[in-house]
């Protein structure tokens, strides 16, 4: 699929499947709102500033936007997922605040999110912000942390996304799915650390399965890695 790049201020056509925006200063054009067709919109590293305008979430074939290392401020528009095609939302390294949008717990397609790096407020303060949709960042962010492979990651593509890679790995064993540099095979404790990792990944898993009803609340979650932490601890203090 060839790349669209599109200058500011310019009006774009609508038929093109991709647009990347060049590197530049300002705000999102409008124009963007006309690409009804559009399924990847990369706006990463462009300098753009002001708010993320609405209009971006009204593309009924968005798959994956890209918008991170830039300047944007401001609120996320509380119509983040009007329809549930969104999978891949990459928003890191801004300067946003406020809460996260509640309507991202209804991204049900959504298999990669990434949003540290902001000014968020605490997740779910004045109830903004839904249980499942915690849930699902919590799991995304311990794989990866034990992993090292961010979700936006080139590797993951529409038929492969981290916590699939991860699912299948583990088939074949928990060090083909962790970074091998985590674990040394002449370290001492090294079956005790690499039991912990396999539960933490099975707790990730549990945290974003693809219905959002089938996945472990947050609570329960953190409830069982620390679990896994004092029985990891245990092990070690046996040795």
């Amino acid at each position: 699929m060839s790349a669209l790049k599109i200058p500011l201020k310019i009006p774009v056509a609508s038929d093109p499947l991709t647009a990347v925006l060049l590197p530049n200063q300002g705000e999102i054009p409008r124009e963007f709102g006309q690409l009804v067709d559009l399924e990847l919109l990369s706006l990463r590293g462009a300098g753009l500033t002001g708010l993320i305008p609405s209009l971006l979430f009204n593309m009924s074939s968005l798959e994956k936007i890209y918008l991170y290392e830039n300047k944007f401020f401001g609120n996320l528009p509380r119509n983040i997922c009007p329809r549930p095609l969104l999978r891949v939302l990459a928003i890191w390294r801004n300067k946003l605040t406020g809460n996260i949008p509640s309507g991202v717990g209804n991204c049900t397609a959504l298999s990669g999110i990434d949003l540290h790096e902001n000014n968020f407020t605490e997740y779910g303060q004045e109830g903004l912000v839904s249980t499942n949709c915690d849930v699902y960042s919590f799991g995304i962010m311990l794989m990866e942390v034990f992993t090292r492979k961010k979700p936006t990651n080139e590797m993951f593509t529409s038929d492969l996304s981290l916590n699939r890679w991860v699912s299948e790995a583990l088939v074949n064993g928990v060090t083909q799915a962790m970074d091998s540099r985590l674990i040394r095979k002449e370290e001492e404790h090294i079956f005790a650390e690499v039991n912990c990792v396999s539960s933490i990944f099975e707790l990730a898993l549990n945290c974003t399965v693809e219905s959002p009803e089938n996945r472990i609340n947050i609570k329960d979650a953190l409830a069982l890695l620390q679990k896994i932490r004092l029985e990891f601890l245990a092990k070690l203090s046996e040795n």
